[in-house]
């Protein structure tokens, strides 16, 4: 599993993970794949989902009922992490925005003597 402190945090995380078969004789990749996670979690409960979400696809329904479900495991890598700018950027737009309405509200009352209840 992946060292957690890549894990820690709400930055974008791509992710590459397998579902794996590891009894004897009969390994395999069960899934693999490289998604974008924009969440705060951990690679044990990361990888535990993809598992999840394997075994409960009902398109991998005969193969689940073959398998010995005691085999089967995660695993899962961090390949890269950004941060997280969209966020920042709507905080300051509507900041932007309430800054423009008090300039409004102001200008409306040295204007037309209207008191901030009315705009």
């Amino acid at each position: 599993m992946q060292d957690e402190q890549d894990w820690n945090n709400d930055d974008l995380k791509v992710v590459r993970y397998w579902v794996l078969y590891t009894k004897c004789d009969e390994e395999e990749i069960l899934d693999t794949d490289q998604v974008l996670v924009n969440y705060e979690t951990t690679a044990f409960d990361f990888g535990c989902r993809k598992a999840q979400e394997w075994l409960c696809d009902p398109k991998n329904k005969k193969k689940v009922d073959c398998l010995d479900k005691k085999y089967i495991t995660s695993d899962v890598e961090v390949i890269k992490t950004f941060k997280k700018r969209g966020c920042e950027y709507e905080k300051r737009r509507t900041r932007a925005l309430e800054d423009i309405r008090h300039d409004v509200r102001r200008a409306a009352n040295k204007w037309f003597g209207a008191d901030d209840s009315i705009c």
